[in-house]
């Protein structure tokens, strides 16, 4: 799962550049092959929406050949109490950029891109613990404004997930909803 978020510049070139997700390895270099061939230069900021290898595993491979600014990760204090080995996997794959943790509420921009984590499950609400269901669940749920544009995006959050996202999210109005 990777998707790109682009703003051009007058001149038609890329200004800005923020991933969503990179992918697991073996599809790092299609990944690599799209953004250079719209031009992409550099990567202002990665969003990874969980930690799974299906959505980080390309993020080596990736900034190897395109420098990235930000790495933006979900807070996995609590995704530690239950799956460490996911937690320490996420933590390692932030540290080669500088990274910030999101909460809910919290967010960045760049450019005219303006993004803001909107949920992350609390782990003492899920069901299901077991290590997929519950780091799926464990999903940033992110909205982005593209000047006006509103594209909210929800890694892979399940059902467990979906229905605290629905109670707990007063408007998930969007143009775009990606789940």
């Amino acid at each position: 799962d990777c998707t790109a978020i682009l703003e051009y510049a007058d001149d038609g070139s890329v200004a800005h550049c923020v991933l969503i997700d990179c992918a697991q390895a073996g599809a790092a270099s299609v990944i690599i092959r799209k953004l250079k061939a719209h031009g992409v230069k550099k990567i202002d900021a990665v969003c990874i929406s969980h930690a799974h290898g299906d959505h980080y595993g390309g993020l080596s491979k990736i900034m190897q050949a395109i420098p990235v600014s930000h790495i933006y990760i979900p807070d996995v204090t609590e995704l530690a109490r239950y799956q460490s080995a996911y937690a320490s996997a996420i933590k390692r794959q932030a540290k080669k950029a500088s990274s910030t943790y999101l909460k809910a509420g919290t967010g960045f921009s760049v450019g005219g891109i303006k993004c803001k984590c909107v949920f992350i499950s609390p782990s003492n609400k899920l069901k299901e613990h077991d290590d997929h269901h519950f780091v799926n669940n464990e999903s940033m749920v992110l909205r982005f404004d593209l000047g006006g544009i509103i594209y909210h995006t929800a890694g892979d959050v399940q059902n467990d997930g979906n229905n605290l996202l629905i109670k707990a999210v007063r408007s998930l109005k969007a143009d775009i909803f990606k789940c």
